[in-house]
């Protein structure tokens, strides 16, 4: 198990699982191989946390030590990032709802992992998921597709400053059509009357663009269509 558990030719879940059975037995051998595992740069990022997350939940304090630095690590890829504190969090470590907070509010981040993290502090049942994703709906900065994400977001939390954000964006004549015609059908997903009305406004609109009143327009005329539950 040691040797299986130690070759870099044998797929990384088998290592897992090799190492971890060696730790079941009593091994001390199988602790130390899933550290080796979940500090492995070559490794897989996904193995990498999950070698870490079997290494605490066999209640060996390192997993859940290996699970935050991953977390906060620059070198992986956000999306791993969240898992790990994701991984965190489901073991009722109070460093993962803090660190899903941390990545949630940094703007160094892409803004698709910040709301993935918001909305996961919000399911752990922290309020700070909902208030970074209404930093997110409200900042400016942000580019309108990921606002109104984060906007309809909010909203099918039941927070209405969701809707607000997107009744503002869609009523901007500031703003690209395509992206006014976006914020109106998110708010009529959420089942807010402005959204068909506004929608029936743009489709009309000559100024937007004849795609995306061609957009509106589907909408309108067809709404059990494109509404989403």
């Amino acid at each position: 198990m040691n040797t299986l558990a130690a070759s870099p030719g044998i797929d990384g879940a088998h290592r897992i699982e090799a190492a971890a059975a060696l730790a079941r037995f009593g091994d001390p051998r199988g602790g130390d191989a899933l550290r080796a595992l979940a500090i492995a740069s070559t490794l897989a990022a996904g193995h990498r946390i999950a070698a870490a997350r079997v290494l605490a939940e066999l209640g060996d304090p390192r997993g859940a030590d290996l699970l935050e630095s991953l977390a906060r690590s620059r070198q992986l890829e956000n999306s791993h990032r969240v898992d790990a504190a994701l991984a965190l969090t489901d073991m009722g470590d109070a460093r993962g709802p803090d660190t899903l907070a941390a990545l949630a509010s940094d703007p160094a981040f892409d803004v698709g992992s910040r709301i993935r993290a918001a909305q996961l502090l919000d399911e752990a049942g922290d309020p700070r998921g909902i208030a970074a994703l209404h930093a997110i709906a409200s900042a400016p900065r942000i580019a309108d597709p990921q606002r109104i994400q984060a906007a309809e977001a909010l909203g099918r939390l039941g927070d209405s400053r969701g809707a607000n954000v997107l009744f503002v964006l869609a009523s901007d004549t500031g703003r690209k059509g395509g992206d006014r015609v976006d914020a109106a059908k998110a708010l009529d997903r959420l089942g807010n009357p402005s959204g068909k009305q506004l929608l029936t406004e743009l489709a009309a609109d000559d100024r937007i663009g004849r795609l995306a009143r061609f957009k509106a327009r589907e909408v309108v005329s067809n709404p059990l269509r494109f509404r989403r539950k």
